[in-house]
């Protein structure tokens, strides 16, 4: 089977740095309420930065796969305050959906102490992305497969 996995550049592993607090969620929109990217934000200025790619794995078929990068821009999208409960340690895990004889890793969930969740994965509109779990953030797209299509693995 053919494994497509996470694209990752940053200085340590993207377990790790998923697993650090967070201070809030920055957003670029596209056109008609579509995310084009987020950024996990952190204290002290640094976040991850995250947008999906496509790849074809059959005829008319195709998978979102998420691309990470770390950031040290103070450019600033709007802006979404996220639970408390995500100013302490998380648990991330990844999500992975098999179609076509390909695994895709095309999403993400990230886990608060107090059971919260976060939700960042490719959506039904190829190159843009699926956030849930963010109170007042609203968009016009869902996740490119029903949530509990994908199997949610620890992310290593």
């Amino acid at each position: 089977m053919k494994v497509l996995t996470f694209k990752w550049n940053g200085p340590s592993s993207l377990a790790d740095e998923l697993s650090m607090p967070l201070s809030y969620l920055s957003v670029e929109w596209a056109d008609h309420a579509k995310v084009s990217q987020v950024t996990l934000r952190r204290q002290g200025g640094t976040g991850i930065r995250i947008h999906s790619a496509m790849h074809d794995v059959a005829e008319r078929r195709e998978i979102g796969v998420l691309h990470f990068s770390f950031v040290t821009d103070t450019f600033e999208e709007e802006s979404f305050d996220l639970n408390g409960a995500f100013q302490q340690t998380i648990t991330p895990a990844k999500l992975v959906i098999q179609e076509s004889g390909t695994e895709g890793e095309s999403g993400i969930v990230l886990k608060a102490h107090n059971g919260h969740e976060l939700v960042i994965v490719a959506s039904s509109f190829p190159y843009f992305l699926y956030v849930g779990g963010v109170h007042g953030l609203k968009q016009s797209v869902v996740p490119e497969y029903s949530l509990d299509e994908y199997r949610r693995c620890d992310l290593s």
